[in-house]
């Protein structure tokens, strides 16, 4: 209903409200799955916004990636690293790798993306 009244931000809200289950989002179970979901949806609904600076954004798209890969996000990323929220981008890959974002292997990896 709210996504149909373009209350794209009401629709994140409401979304938001759902209890993700963030032990279980490295597994593949019907929970996770479900997880999966309502990230897809709270990151689609996000970037539909332009809302590239809401801090539930590279949240969701982290536990979104760990439960299907880095992949899933790719398209989201590029819209990220042309809005240039570089900062978002690497923050998202450092965590879904489980590493920091001052990394020595990413380092390499965020030249090669021209993030640095």
């Amino acid at each position: 209903m709210l996504k149909k009244n373009n209350d794209l931000m009401g629709a994140v809200d409401v979304y938001s409200k759902y209890p993700l289950d963030l032990d279980n989002n490295k597994q593949t179970s019907g929970d996770s799955f479900d997880d999966a979901y309502i990230c897809g949806e709270l990151v689609s609904l996000l970037i539909s916004a332009q809302n590239y600076d809401d801090p539930r954004l590279t949240k969701y798209l982290i536990i979104w990636a760990k439960i299907f890969g880095i992949s899933i996000i790719e398209k989201y990323i590029a819209i990220l690293d042309k809005a240039n929220k570089v900062k978002a981008c690497k923050e998202v890959y450092a965590s879904v790798h489980g590493k920091s974002v001052d990394d020595a292997d990413l380092q390499q990896f965020f030249k090669l993306k021209g993030w640095i």
